[in-house]
């Protein structure tokens, strides 16, 4: 059937005993539902200290200030190979930040004077 542009398919009518059947499985299927969300939850907690605790362990942390703009930058590297694996701001923010500071002092200087 169509109307309104919506088709309609016929159903077998549910009898009052099927209810109570399918009002059950609801149920259930929720309960499920909400006891897998919840052991997601704790996977991903434990996984997230897990991991924690893997990085804090194989990772050597230095601090050093940028000379030029004297931010102090952190740099992890990977304690087994000794390669860096990520600066924290890394040279790219601060040539950018270096390069928006000295565009800065020469467009905002009052040429009136």
């Amino acid at each position: 059937m169509s109307e309104n542009g919506i088709t309609t398919f016929p159903m077998a009518p549910v009898r009052g005993d099927d209810r109570g059947a399918i009002s059950r499985k609801a149920t259930e299927a929720r309960v499920a539902a909400e006891e897998g969300r919840q052991a997601a939850e704790e996977a991903a907690r434990d996984a997230a200290a897990l991991r924690g605790k893997v990085l804090l362990r194989e990772r050597e942390t230095r601090l050093t200030i940028d000379e030029a703009s004297g931010v102090i930058q952190a740099e992890i590297y990977d304690a087994g190979t000794k390669r860096l694996v990520v600066q924290i701001p890394d040279d790219q923010w601060l040539r950018l930040s270096a390069a928006m500071r000295e565009f800065a002092a020469r467009a905002f200087v009052d040429k009136s004077v």
